[in-house]
């Protein structure tokens, strides 16, 4: 499975990530993602673009996280918005193809 880092700038800080692609499916794909102590799961649907040649945006869900209270909530969300963008930018930078995509499964 392909592992990578990734850091994101928030208002509170910096941060690194640790990402693991732990799918990889023929048209969809999930990363456990890993932060201090803390991680969670987003799945992707973004073999299916590859395969297809859309220029559609990434359909992400998050299948498993971590609790949050009530006030981080904004904090979170954006959070995980940046994940995901990095995530897409490092991915199109490796697997810019299926072909590629498949050879890396």
């Amino acid at each position: 499975m392909m592992q990578f880092e990734i850091r994101i700038d928030m208002p509170s800080g910096k941060y690194r990530m640790q990402v693991e692609r732990i799918y990889a499916g023929d048209s969809i794909e999930k990363f456990k993602i890993t932060g201090g102590s803390r991680s969670f799961t987003l799945q992707a649907n973004r073999p299916e673009l590859l395969k297809t040649e859309s220029r559609k945006a990434i359909q992400w869900k998050v299948l498993e996280a971590p609790s949050v209270n009530d006030g981080d909530i904004e904090n979170t969300t954006y959070a995980v918005y940046k994940i995901m963008q990095e995530i897409a930018l490092y991915m199109n930078k490796h697997e810019s193809c299926y072909d590629i995509y498949l050879q890396n499964k």
